[in-house]
C-alpha cells in the first residue's frame, strides 16, 4: 500500500487570481490549499492519458436523447423486414 504525505508546492499567480481564490475559499468555507488541491486533481483527472473508455465516455452521460422504448414499442417495427 502506498502511503501519501503532503508536500509543499510554490507557484506564482496573479493578484486577481489570488483574490478570486481567497474569495472562493471564504464563500465555500474551505482553505486555499483545499481549493487548489481540488482544482489540480480535477484538471489532472480530465487530462489523464490512461483513462478507460468508460472514464472518457462518462462526461457524455445523459447528453443523448434517444427513444427509450425501441425494443418494445410496436410503432418502431412498422415496415421492419419487408
Amino acid at each position: 500500500m502506498l502511503l501519501s504525505h503532503n508536500s509543499l508546492l510554490t507557484l506564482k499567480i496573479t493578484e486577481n487570481m489570488q483574490n478570486d481564490i481567497m474569495l472562493f475559499a471564504k464563500e465555500s468555507n474551505k482553505t486555499k490549499s483545499i481549493i487548489l488541491r481540488e482544482a489540480i486533481e480535477a484538471y489532472l483527472a480530465k487530462h489523464k492519458k490512461n483513462q478507460s473508455f468508460a472514464e472518457k465516455a462518462f462526461k457524455f452521460k445523459g447528453s443523448l436523447s434517444l427513444a427509450k422504448d425501441l425494443s418494445t414499442n410496436k410503432k418502431h417495427f412498422e415496415g421492419f423486414g419487408e
